[in-house]
This record gives structure tokens, sequence and C-alpha cells, in this order.
């Protein structure tokens, strides 16, 4: 099981970036992808529950503008930090720590292009 994040425009469709990325997570497209989408293992729920505020852990951005959850993003990466594993599947800190550092990578791509997208968490 994972967490499907997408950016979505204000009809509830998936964006499309201008150029493709390398951004990648629990799956990743060979070659790269115009998809604004990350895909990360539910294993760091926990973890994300610890350092987002409130309950939902990463389900905090649900419906959170692109553009203001970058400072989010930010701040628990700074809290989170830690050494990542070399199997991405392990629930550690730094593991969770590079997939929100890809989704902020993301977000900066999507605000650019997409100021009013928002964030669709499946």
């Amino acid at each position: 099981m994972s967490y499907d994040i997408v950016a979505v425009d204000k009809q509830g469709n998936g964006i499309s970036l201008k150029e493709k990325h390398d951004i990648t997570g629990g799956t990743y497209a060979i070659g790269g992808t115009n998809r604004a989408h990350l895909n990360i293992t539910y294993n760091y729920g926990k973890l994300f529950k610890q350092y987002f505020l409130g309950d939902d852990g990463i389900k905090s951005i649900n419906g959170m503008k692109v553009s203001l959850s970058i400072p989010v993003l930010l701040e628990v990466i700074g809290f989170m930090r830690g050494a990542p594993s070399k199997d991405y599947w392990e629930a550690t800190r730094g593991n969770a720590t590079d997939a929100l550092i890809e989704l902020l990578r993301l977000a900066l791509l999507v605000e650019e292009e997409h100021p009013e997208a928002v964030w669709k968490i499946y």
C-alpha cells in the first residue's frame, strides 16, 4: 500500500508539467514523466504522523494549495532529518525525509507552472 500524491487543477484533473522530471518514490517512470505525481510507501505513515501537525500525517496536505504546502514540507523535513537506509521500504526518518524532499522538489516544479494547483492524496 502507498500514498499516491497528485497535483490537480480546479476541476480535479491531474496536472502535467511542461518538461519531464526524474522524481522518484515507491514507483517511478523510467526515462522520466510529465505527471505531477509521487508515490510514497505507507511504511512511513507512523513517522509522518509524528512530524506533521494533527493526526493525519502526510494527509494533512490533502486539498492544500501546493504553494502553501512548501513551508510545511520544509518544516517537517527540518525536524525529521536522519540518515536514509539503502532499503527504500524501511521506515526510517532518513527514508521518510528523502521522500518528502522528492515531494518538495515536485511542489516547486508545480508551483512555478500551476500556482493554483492543490494536492490530492489517494
